[in-house]
């Protein structure tokens, strides 16, 4: 539980795995699952307020390569910029070939990437949402040609090192080779730690204390250690509803959603898959923000549950009551 720049709470519960020999802590790794993307969007503001990109350039100023099928035109997908990517308004299908949710085959990042191009859009650009794995993967893999290094050492170096977000890493194979992780479960199966080929959009391990320090970074306006790394009309544009339609309440940003809770919108992104179900949220208006990290994939929301209701119990301590 976050309070501002101030984590008020972290507490762990149960064990990593069904051998009982480590217990849960708030300093234990967990995978975020699709969390990672709006640490992947953060990332990519952090370039383009450095100038290093914008966020309405198109996706093939930096991957010239690209292509994808497309029934709407032979040049629809030049038509595709960051900002599709981000707020899912690319067109793109959710999975690739190569490296997806539902193949055990394991592969190179780049190989994930380049099959691509062997999918159809599913709509013409920017016509309608349509949640993709895909558009946060090409977001990462342009982070990676833009800074000449691979995306996991930029994440390291733009957002982690400065956050001091010590233990956190996009780098599985760092996590694997660790003996204590919470491992994830379906029911009482505990998944095979396969390497996630969907790096920028599902890749991430983090912990509980890590979190707190993104999510009061952004409860601070962008700004840590007194240094600004997002400029603050990118930060929010990150927030604003991309794309909105008539009398639309909620939507989703830039690599964040938005839900109605507490008569202000909050902030957040869930995770699921591999045996993990995530959450992170966040109120802007109020300075408070929640976390929940499970290691088990078959329950029915209850880390859901368990964040809005201590965001309310929080809103009482903070406020006296749930503020109109």
């Amino acid at each position: 539980l976050i309070d501002g720049e101030s984590l008020i709470w972290a507490e762990g519960f149960g064990y990593t795995d069904h051998t009982k020999r480590h217990r849960v802590t708030a300093d234990t790794l967990f995978s975020l699952q699709s969390i990672s993307k709006t640490y992947t969007a953060t990332g990519f503001l952090i370039a383009a307020s450095k100038g290093l990109v914008k966020l309405d350039d198109p996706l093939k100023k930096y991957y010239s390569e690209f292509r994808v099928n497309s029934r709407f035109g032979e040049g629809e997908a030049d038509k595709i910029t960051f900002r599709h990517l981000l707020s899912h308004r690319s067109g793109l299908t959710h999975e690739a070939p190569v490296g997806n949710n539902y193949s055990d085959r394991e592969c190179t990042f780049e190989e994930h990437i380049e099959s691509i191009s062997e999918t159809w859009l599913k709509f013409p650009v920017g016509e309608r949402y349509s949640y993709s794995n895909l558009g946060m993967d090409l977001v990462g893999y342009a982070l990676q040609r833009i800074s000449e290094k691979p995306f996991t050492e930029y994440m390291r170096e733009e957002l982690f090192e400065p956050l001091v977000m010590t233990n956190s890493t996009y780098d599985q194979r760092y996590v694997r080779e660790s003996l204590v992780f919470a491992r994830g479960y379906r029911g009482d199966d505990e998944v095979p730690p396969d390497l996630i080929p969907m790096i920028p959009a599902g890749s991430l391990f983090s912990t509980a204390k890590d979190m707190a320090k993104f999510v009061s970074f952004h409860l601070s306006g962008g700004i840590v250690h007194g240094r600004r790394l997002i400029d603050k009309d990118l930060l929010w544009e990150m927030y604003r509803q991309q794309f909105q339609v008539k009398n639309q309440v909620c939507g989703y940003g830039l690599g964040v959603g938005q839900g109605w809770l507490f008569n202000t919108v909050f902030l957040d992104h869930s995770g699921g898959g591999y045996g993990y179900l995530t959450l992170q949220k966040w109120s802007p208006r109020y300075k408070i923000g929640a976390i929940v990290l499970t290691n088990q994939q078959y329950h029915s929301n209850v880390h859901v549950s368990i964040a809005n209701e201590a965001l309310g119990k929080m809103l009482k301590v903070k406020y006296g009551s749930v503020l109109e």
